[in-house]
Formats: C-alpha cells, structure tokens, sequence
C-alpha cells in the first residue's frame, strides 16, 4: 500500500513526523521494463514513453515537496539534523546520498618553543649563578683546594707607576674563611734582583700589561700563581667606602690589619644592596680580570666570614747581600713555607 504523501504548504503534526521521514527516504521508482524499447512496436514504445515520462513527474513532484518539506521543519528549528544534498541528475535512480556530517577541526597542537625554553633557562641559570657566584680560578696548575680562591689586591700611587700596598686575599668558601696576606714593596724575586716588587707594575707599562707584569713577580714571591688581579687607586677606594657606609673613608689600607678592617666595612652584610654600585665603580675605575659572579662569590664568603677570625699576615723576608756588597730582600722560603700553604688554592 502506498504511504501517503503530505501536501505542499501543509506541515505534519508531531506524531507523523517519523511516518514522513520514512516516506522521504524512498522515492518513486522507476517501472522496470523487460524489454528493450527498441524491439517494441510503435504504440508500445508509446506507451514506454509515457510511463517513464510520468515516472519523471512523479520524481520531480517528489523531491520539490521533500524541500518544501525539510525547509518548513528547518525554519522551525526541528530539522533534526537532515541537510541533504541530492543530484539533480535524474539519469540516477537511487535516492540521493546524505551529507555526511562535519569534520571538527582539530586544533594544531602547538610546538614547544624549544629556543624560548632553553633561552628562559639560561637566564634563570644566570641569576641563580649571579646570586651564588663563581669562585675565581686562575691558569695555575697543580691540585686546588676545593672552594678555595685567592686573589691580588693592589693600590696604585698617585703617579701611575709605583704601588703603595700589595695584598693577597685568601676566601674559602666552605668554611667562610678569610686571610689576608701583605706582600712588602721592598722584596725582590730571587731569579731578578734587580726588579722591587713595588715597581713591577710600572715596570711592565702598567694597566693590564703592568697588572700581569704584578701578578708574574708575585707569583714567583708565593711560588704560586694568584686567581685574579684587582688593581685600584686610593681616590677608589674611598669612593668604594663613600658608597657602602654612607661617608667618606680615611685613607687608604697600607697593612694587612688595615685591609681587613676595610674588607669588613666594605662587605657587611647591611650593605649588599650597594653591591651593584660598588660592580659599576669597580669596573670603570679598576684595572681587574674578576668577573660579576667572582665578586658575588667574594662577597658571600666575606659576609658570612666571622670578623674575629680574619687572619692578617706578612710574607716573611730575608737580606741577601752579593758579592759585590750589594743588598736586596726576597721571601724567606723556609719561614714562608707553612704560612703560604694556609693561603694557596694548590696544595704545595
């Protein structure tokens, strides 16, 4: 029996919508014929022809009403999800094919930006190096002790080419020792006795070739080679303390004892946040070869040293007279060699 067709203009109440969707998905067929319209007679092949071109009219009714149908469902927001998409190619029997639903776009999952990452690291890498700091550590060979530097401090005279006061500065790091060692101005190396040590600096044209020309003299004075140079004047070194207490300083170390005290000032713990200034006056007003994280590790080792247990020593001399009378001082090896091994980074 034949479903009933809904009349165009007309909707179907709710409790025939599943009855018409059911029509929908079947539309006329086409009269089967089992012979050959050639082979028929000419009233048959009329009669051929008229069947088919009523099947036609039937389809084209059919699916004129099926769009009247679904655009009336679809303006009234119950289209229930049919959006058909038919061929107009009557040639083609079979009822026309659903569209098929919709892809959702995948989102691209987004790359890891590899270079940004590794960037941010190397930047939290640096504050937390700038914040701990890196002991200095020279070209000297031989077995370091371990969180051990130590470092030449020199004062520049006034005329460029003289040093008032040499020292060197011993920090270790595990144990927040510091020593402090006056080298006199008067000793000579035993290999030229020609060259006093106050002069080594201007001899060798000062500035940097003049703070390596210091730091070959006394190494060869300690019979080991410094970490690191910094070499100032007096006008800096007042300027220095002017930044971290607040007032002018008097002088200018010339002693081991007053190195110390001035070590102290510099670097108590109340006054780190001036450490930034102090790195700029250090880096435009010293001949140096200490970088920021060797400063930021000297000065943790020294605020966290105990003041009373600052060692302060001089390098222990003798008088060697020539043949010819004359006289000169060099380190005295045998009383030096017990002192120096508190202060060298290697073990002698």
């Amino acid at each position: 029996m034949a479903k009933e067709r809904p009349l165009s203009g007309k909707e179907p109440t709710e409790d025939r919508e599943e009855y018409f969707d059911d029509y929908w998905a079947e539309p006329p067929r086409q009269p089967r014929e089992t012979l050959d319209p050639r082979s028929l007679t000419a009233v048959d092949r009329e009669r051929y022809y008229a069947r088919r071109d009523a099947y036609y009219a039937e389809r084209d009714a059919y699916y004129a009403e099926r769009d009247a149908y679904y655009a009336r469902r679809k303006a009234r927001g119950n289209s229930g999800g049919y959006e058909d998409d038919y061929d107009d190619d009557y040639e083609d029997d079979d009822p026309p094919a659903r569209r098929a639903p919709k892809r959702r776009k995948r989102r691209r999952r987004r790359k890891p930006h590899v270079i940004r990452n590794l960037f941010l690291l190397l930047i939290i890498g640096g504050l937390i190096a700038m914040l701990l700091g890196i002991p200095p550590i020279g070209a000297g060979e031989g077995t370091r002790f371990a969180g051990r530097s130590a470092v030449l401090l020199a004062v520049v005279a006034e005329d460029g080419y003289h040093t008032d006061a040499v020292f060197l500065v011993t920090l270790e790091q595990k144990t927040h020792a510091v020593r402090v060692l006056e080298l006199p101005g008067d000793m000579h190396a035993e290999n030229d006795p020609g060259l006093r040590l106050d002069e080594a600096y201007g001899v060798s044209g000062g500035g940097r070739p003049g703070a390596r020309g210091l730091m070959n003299l006394c190494g060869d004075l300690l019979s080991f080679a410094p970490d690191g140079y910094l070499l100032l004047d007096g006008a800096t070194l007042n300027r220095a303390a002017a930044i971290v207490n607040g007032a002018k300083s008097e002088g200018f170390p010339t002693t081991a004892s007053e190195a110390v005290e001035f070590l102290k000032r510099v670097f108590s713990a109340s006054n780190m946040k001036a450490l930034p200034e102090l790195w700029r006056l250090m880096r435009t007003r010293t001949e140096t070869d200490l970088t920021a994280m060797n400063f930021c590790w000297a000065a943790r080792v020294l605020v966290k040293s105990n003041p009373k247990t600052v060692n302060a020593d001089v390098l222990p001399g003798e008088l060697i007279v020539t043949s010819d009378g004359a006289a000169y001082r060099t380190v005295d090896r045998k009383a030096a060699y017990t002192l120096l091994r508190s202060y060298s980074p290697f073990v002698l």
